[in-house]
C-alpha cells in the first residue's frame, strides 16, 4: 500500500503513464487515496501491460515493476491483435498502426504509450472516444534529430558524399570537392519548436545567419 500511495502522490498531475486518476470506461482496480494537494481521487493500477515494439530495458524494467509486462515484438497483426485484448496499457513506437480495429479488440485498454515523440500510428481521436488516453514522450529524440539535422547540412555544404566515393576510388583530387564554409551560409528554419531550436543553437555556434519560420 505504500508502494501505492507513493506513486499516486507523485502522478497526481496525470502525467504517469501506467496510472489513470478519475473515472474512466473501466470500472476494476481502482484503489482510493489523496493526490498531493490532500484532494480525494482514484489511482487505477494496470495489471497487463503489452509492449508491441522494443524499447530500451531500463524502462522494460521499470514497468515490469508496476504490472505484469507481455512482449510480444514482430508478431503477425492477427496475433497482436489477440494479444492486446486483455490489455490495459499497451506500448508502442512508429510502426505498430493502433487504428480503430486494433482498439475496437483491446477492450480493456485504458493507456496507449508511444516511446516517442509523434502519433502518426495511433488513430488519437478515436482512442479518446473510448475513453483511453494517448501519452507520448515529447522530448525523445530531440537532440539526436537536431544533431543529425546539422550533420546533414555540413554534408552538403562540404560534398561529403562524392568525396567519400571519390577517397573509396583512390580519387585524392580535393579541389573537386572543396564546397563552401557553413559560417557563411544563410539558413532557413521553418518550425522553430522543440527540434528547430536545438538545430538554431547549433548552427550559430558555426557562425550562420539564421532565418525562422
Amino acid at each position: 500500500t505504500s508502494r501505492v500511495s507513493g506513486i499516486g502522490a507523485r502522478c497526481a498531475d496525470r502525467t504517469h503513464p501506467l496510472w489513470e486518476l478519475g473515472p474512466s470506461k473501466h470500472s476494476n482496480r481502482l484503489r482510493e487515496g489523496p493526490d498531493r494537494f490532500g484532494r480525494a481521487t482514484r489511482i487505477r493500477l494496470m495489471t497487463h501491460i503489452l509492449i508491441a515494439e522494443s524499447i530500451h530495458p531500463a524502462g522494460l524494467e521499470r514497468l515490469q515493476q508496476l504490472g505484469d509486462v507481455e512482449v510480444r515484438i514482430g508478431v503477425p497483426r492477427a496475433a497482436l491483435l489477440e494479444f492486446v485484448q486483455t490489455a490495459h496499457g499497451l506500448i508502442v513506437r512508429s510502426v505498430t498502426a493502433v487504428d480503430r480495429e486494433l482498439i475496437d479488440c483491446a477492450k480493456q485498454l485504458q493507456v496507449i504509450g508511444r516511446a516517442g515523440s509523434g502519433t502518426d500510428n495511433i488513430d488519437v481521436a478515436y482512442a479518446h472516444e473510448q475513453g483511453i488516453r494517448v501519452l507520448t514522450v515529447p522530448e525523445a529524440g530531440v537532440t539526436s534529430v537536431a544533431e543529425f539535422t546539422v550533420l546533414q547540412i555540413l554534408a552538403l555544404c562540404r560534398n561529403l558524399g562524392p568525396l567519400l566515393a571519390a577517397v573509396r576510388a583512390r580519387d585524392f583530387r580535393r579541389d573537386r570537392y572543396e564546397g563552401v564554409e557553413v559560417a557563411s551560409q544563410t539558413i532557413g528554419i521553418v518550425g522553430l519548436g522543440r527540434i528547430g531550436q536545438r538545430v538554431a543553437l547549433r548552427l550559430r555556434a558555426f557562425g550562420c545567419r539564421l532565418v525562422a519560420y
